[in-house]
């Protein structure tokens, strides 16, 4: 009995961290996609701005795309 109790246990545990892991991959695609639709979004605005600007963009952008 309590070798069956035991194993419910651990059963139980596992089942707890796949839903944790389900979650988190979950959330690391939906921020990918999130991140890739805001360098989309703020790329359109490139032929807008000064030569200044554009420095300045293109160095955000790439700590953006890094992290």
């Amino acid at each position: 009995m309590n070798l069956e109790v035991s194993v419910e246990r651990l059963q139980n545990e596992l089942d707890s961290k796949h839903q944790k892991l389900a979650t988190q991959a979950e959330l690391l695609i939906h921020s990918k996609n999130v991140k890739s639709n805001f360098i989309e979004a703020v790329s359109k605005l490139h032929p807008y701005l000064t030569h200044e600007g554009r420095a300045k963009f293109f160095s955000m952008l790439k700590q953006i795309i890094e992290s």
